[in-house]
């Protein structure tokens, strides 16, 4: 902050102790007009020159594309505004206000500014003098100034990372665990269409399921919806990012069955790393009993919906997944000679496959699955009635030698320092983070005691 300053005023500091310096050395026979300008324009190109240099270094950032030159062309382009500005108001603002709140010398004193400035400086000086008679006044009020300060700054709003406006907002679509392609397909279709109507909004893109990289993978029944803006040079006046983003939030949220966030690219990337997750504020609940911490998340969940400014809540889901478990009997395989490992690789070949092979075709290389027929992946009777050789030579159907139940169980364990935990996730709008964690932390306190 103190070298952003520096840079902001060395050029006015400049021109003003040169115009002083030039007037203090006038013998009088030149006006204090004409000394004024002489010495702006003796110190006025090394000045340009000066702030040219630093805002040549900042041009490079303007060239940089993708999420580079979202994050750092913000920070180039107030730096150039602003020493453009300091550099205007040297060379033609600073003068000016010299000309006019110089201090005369007597035989100025008839002019306005002489009189002006004679009788402010004056008073200055009387109440310099008044307080130098009250030593304890310039510890008190100093003490009181710097308590109002600190008793402001706590009222002020708190940020954990600064938000960009990127320009792409990313919508994210949490569905059932067990929902279908061609349903998912269709939510985030109709997400698509609505969010392409408000204005404001250039074009729309849907993924669904994992990517193609470690850090993007999600489960197939997220979708990511990434909403392009058009350039703000487009935009009504009125019209912000964050009302976009209400907009878009208002035409989806009738959507049954679906759990819907927002955030952005370089922001979601940026909260991932930091709580391991894409949303703002994240509370995660530690323990060993996952039913347990399903309790008690959901009534976390209950008090953070009673507090202003909260958005796209959610617990994050870990369990609902349809799960068909085959749980072989160990005396039925011993009576017709089998183990375990034979009749579970017949059963994993069967439903999931085996490679026997790749294809090649130019760089792209293809695997070669063989199964079965899908009725054997989605009937259950028809795994059931999957024939098993035995070593007698004989065939038994799988449903003589295990039970064969559908449950509802896991979805996913998340783990941090090798503890599970759940985790309540929730962004935050129309106030700032810091205070809103706050009042977070405070309603669960109560809560829990």
């Amino acid at each position: 902050m103190s070298i952003a300053l520096g840079m902001i005023i060395d050029a006015t500091i400049i021109m003003v102790e040169k115009i002083q310096t030039a007037i203090a050395d006038s013998d009088g026979r030149v006006s204090d007009k004409n000394i004024i300008l002489m010495a702006a324009q003796e110190v006025g190109r090394p000045i340009v020159f000066a702030v040219a240099v630093i805002i040549v270094v900042f041009l490079p950032i303007f060239t940089l594309g993708e999420i580079e030159g979202k994050m750092f062309r913000p920070l180039a382009f107030a730096v150039v505004a602003t020493m453009g500005g300091s550099l205007i108001y040297a060379l033609l603002i600073a003068p000016i206000f010299y000309r006019i709140l110089h201090r005369a010398e007597h035989k100025n004193k008839g002019r306005i500014q002489g009189r002006v400035l004679t009788a402010l400086l004056d008073r200055y000086e009387s109440l310099v003098k008044r307080t130098l008679k009250r030593p304890r006044m310039l510890i008190v009020f100093p003490l009181l100034l710097i308590a109002c300060g600190v008793l402001g700054f706590s009222r002020l709003g708190r940020e954990f990372v600064p938000t960009l406006q990127e320009g792409t907002i990313n919508c994210y679509a949490y569905m059932n665990p067990n929902v279908s392609l061609d349903e998912i397909k269709s939510v985030c279709s109709k997400i698509s269409k609505e969010a392409v109507k408000v204005p404001g909004v250039r074009d729309v893109i849907a993924d669904i399921g994992y990517g193609e990289v470690g850090p993007h993978m999600h489960h197939t029944n997220y979708g990511c919806i990434t909403i392009t803006l058009e350039p703000r040079s487009f935009w009504r006046k009125s019209l912000s990012q964050e009302e976009i983003v209400s907009r878009v939030n208002d035409r989806i949220q009738g959507l049954l069955g679906v759990s819907i966030g927002f955030s952005q690219p370089i922001a979601h990337e940026v909260d991932g790393l930091i709580s391991g997750s894409g949303a703002e504020v994240v509370l995660k609940v530690f323990g060993d009993d996952m039913d347990r911490l399903e309790t008690i998340a959901a009534d976390l969940e209950h008090e953070l919906a009673g507090i202003d400014g909260v958005a796209d809540l959610r617990v994050e889901q870990t369990s609902g997944q349809t799960q068909l478990q085959i749980i072989l009997d160990p005396i039925h395989l011993a009576r017709y000679g089998l183990n375990k490992h034979e009749v579970q690789e017949v059963i994993r070949q069967t439903i999931t496959g085996e490679v026997v092979g790749d294809v090649f075709e130019g760089e792209m290389a293809s695997r070669i699955l063989v199964r079965l027929d899908k009725r054997y992946q989605q009937d259950r009777d028809e795994i059931g009635n999957l024939l098993i050789r035995t070593p007698a030579g004989s065939h038994v159907p799988i449903k003589s030698l295990a039970d064969i139940e559908t449950v509802t169980g896991l979805r996913q364990i998340s783990r941090e320092n090798t503890q599970r935990y759940i985790s309540v996730q929730c962004n935050v709008r129309g106030r700032d983070v810091g205070t809103f964690v706050s009042d977070a932390q405070t309603a669960i306190d109560k809560a829990v005691s």
